[in-house]
């Protein structure tokens, strides 16, 4: 299967899985040029959180030309501290090394791990007042209309490996 031709909701990623927002239309514009979607709790355990939106393509042509660049960014809030994961894309139809068509953009994104005592500790496992995640999309030039396939959260079982 070609890379990019499988969507990331059919693909195993962990256990538990809680969504940041449900699947979309998303149109953005020089009047309407962010979108941000609620914050939403996640697990301690969190390992992944995965988004994906359609690239155009022959099939589904998007309102989203090679002039059009959207700014992702995935960001996980553990006790007021933030950790982003972000990625400039341009629009258009994208090909694989092959030239098949790629219908999906994805950004997975693992927050740190860091070791107290020697152990693996995941950035929201110890938190006290807060963990949330959500998703910024911003327009930096053209327009765009594509689709917001997935956008979730993945808790899975702590690393077990020690330092």
């Amino acid at each position: 299967m070609p890379l990019g031709e499988e969507s990331l909701a059919e693909m195993s990623l962990g256990e538990t899985k809680a969504t940041l927002v449900a699947r979309q239309v998303v149109s953005l514009s020089a009047g309407n040029p962010i979108l941000t979607t609620t914050k939403i709790a996640v697990p301690a355990n969190m390992a992944t959180l995965a988004f994906q939106m359609r690239f155009p393509t022959t099939a589904i042509p998007q309102g989203w030309d090679a002039t059009s660049v959207v700014r992702i960014t995935l960001t996980v809030s553990a006790d007021g501290v933030e950790h982003r994961a972000v990625n400039e894309v341009v629009g258009g139809i994208h090909t694989d090394v092959a030239g098949v068509e790629m219908p999906f953009y994805s950004l997975l994104y693992h927050p740190t791990t860091h070791y107290i005592s020697g152990m693996p500790v995941r950035v929201c496992q110890n938190t006290t007042t807060e963990r949330s995640a959500y998703v910024t999309l911003e327009r930096l030039s053209g327009s765009i209309e594509t689709e917001i396939v997935l956008a979730e959260a993945t808790e899975a079982l702590q690393p077990t490996w020690t330092i």
